[in-house]
């Protein structure tokens, strides 16, 4: 059989374009350090590269999210730490401005330091993570987690939900908290809902109303009134109630409060009254721990104190 020198030069230069192509393949593994190219070089082990491929991802987003978490974590412990530091100064505060021999002008400057801190504690509150998210926030995480108003009333923005991040398959860890569980809504041994930014307000109120004389009763969230002077008659006073104020007059009897008891219930003031002690005890609760005000006290037959007035905090 006769091969024509065309046919023969064909086939030889459709070889040497074979052997020059698995050259390439070979000097490409070379400098990429990869055996399979593309997945015509190995259809099997393609598919198990691929599979580790989604695994390697998978444990690289682990090793994120537990890398997220712990810088979280750390953070929360960072504020909660820089938190109770502030209250262990209110609590120092709280003792020097007990002293009788502080002037008008002492005074004010511990007030003012109260006010500070509470600026602080805000600060605090409002902390971010390094994505830029508040951890107080709960899910609402990219809005700020607390704001202050100009008449100084602290408002929670975020809502009651927790972020978490998977760090294995199996394993979930919580890495944001409820920043209104954490500064407002502090449960007491009395089982009173506590407001820290409240808490520091009514240390500073109270340290300037010493300052000026004493016109009103003031309580944190939580106020119980016992009627001792039992003369029948229109007792009148004002309650206030955070923003809320509401004056009344009522003819009352003996000791017992239940009609004051209806008279508050019935007002706009977000305060629930109950009775204690056969009625003779009225508890005021405030349902956002406010302030409870008692001013302007009128009582039948009585034109001034007869007991020197205590101021608590």
């Amino acid at each position: 059989m006769k091969i024509s020198n065309k046919l023969f030069s064909e086939q030889q230069i459709k070889q040497f374009s074979r052997q020059m192509e698995d050259v390439q393949k070979i000097q490409t593994k070379i400098s990429t350090g990869k055996n399979i190219i593309f997945a015509s070089d190995d259809p099997v082990g393609a598919v198990e590269l691929s599979g580790l491929t989604d695994v390697q991802n998978q444990v690289n987003q682990y090793i994120d999210n537990t890398n997220l978490a712990l810088s979280r974590l750390q953070l929360m412990d960072d504020t909660i730490d820089a938190a109770s530091n502030v209250f262990i100064r209110c609590n120092e505060l709280a003792i020097q401005a007990a002293s009788d021999i502080l002037s008008s002008g002492d005074r004010e400057a511990i007030a003012y330091e109260f006010d500070e801190l509470k600026k602080e504690l805000l600060s605090l509150s409002n902390t971010k993570d390094s994505s830029g998210s508040y951890i107080y926030s709960g899910y609402k995480s990219k809005n700020i987690a607390f704001e202050m108003n100009s008449d100084g009333l602290v408002k929670y923005n975020g809502d009651r939900g927790t972020v978490s991040l998977a760090v294995s398959e199996s394993r979930m860890i919580e890495t944001t908290l409820d920043g209104s569980s954490v500064f407002q809504d502090i449960v007491t041994s009395s089982g009173v809902s506590t407001d820290l930014f409240a808490a520091i307000d009514n240390i500073s109120r109270s340290i300037r109303t010493a300052n000026s004389g004493v016109e009103a009763a003031k309580a944190p969230g939580k106020a119980k009134i016992t009627l001792t002077n039992e003369d029948p008659g229109t007792y009148s006073f004002t309650i206030t109630s955070g923003a809320k104020s509401v004056d009344f007059s009522i003819d009352i009897t003996g000791n017992d409060l239940s009609d004051l008891r209806t008279a508050i219930n019935a007002a706009d003031l977000d305060i629930v009254a109950t009775l204690e002690d056969s009625n003779k005890t009225l508890v005021l609760t405030n349902n956002y721990s406010y302030d409870i005000t008692l001013s302007n006290v009128g009582v039948p037959g009585k034109t001034i104190s007869e007991a020197a007035p205590t101021s608590y905090f």
